[in-house]
């Protein structure tokens, strides 16, 4: 998955069957890259740019196809910054703090929603599904943490937690927006 930022960025997965599929023109005449939860994902092993910046912005586009399965979409700083899907309750979750800073989307139905998460350097966030922010956090266990490691598309490092769905975008931004 290239990067377009000009950072270098690029996301890679160096075994050919743990590789999702680009599929064409499936989300309004738009290509996706599908993920098969069962073995798929994507890495940056070493991002470029993020060193010491704590505020963050992760903007993407997603359609599961399997409710009831726990999966990761965006992963930025293993165990600290996850956007994921939680299945059997049906939400999206943004994790600032290693599972003390959750946010809970609530029951969403399937199919495409875009998912927007955000972290500040102080000790709030915020998580919104195709434009509803009512989550919000401003707790004090929820600190910001620098990105100094891997970004993971579709799974948690080391791989687990696989994405069973298509990714239409993904967009990360070293800042709150």
């Amino acid at each position: 998955w290239e990067d377009y930022s000009g950072n270098g960025n690029h996301l890679i997965q160096t075994t050919d069957d743990s590789r999702p599929l680009l599929k064409l023109g499936i989300q309004n005449g738009r290509n996706v890259v599908r993920f098969d939860g069962t073995d798929d994902w994507l890495t940056c092993a070493t991002p470029i740019g993020f060193a010491g910046e704590t505020g963050q912005t992760v903007l993407c586009t997603n359609a599961r196809y399997v409710t009831n399965v726990f999966g990761m979409l965006v992963i930025t700083r293993g165990g600290i910054r996850e956007l994921r899907w939680a299945g059997g309750g049906g939400s999206y979750q943004w994790v600032t703090n290693t599972g003390s800073g959750n946010l809970d989307y609530g029951s969403q139905s399937s199919g495409w929603h875009t998912i927007t998460a955000i972290a500040t350097s102080t000790v709030s966030s915020t998580l919104a599904v195709d434009g509803i922010a009512p989550a919000t956090s401003s707790d004090s266990t929820n600190t910001a943490t620098a990105v100094t490691d891997v970004i993971n598309i579709g799974a948690r490092s080391p791989p687990a937690n696989f994405l069973q769905g298509d990714m239409g975008e993904v967009l990360i931004f070293k800042r709150p927006l």
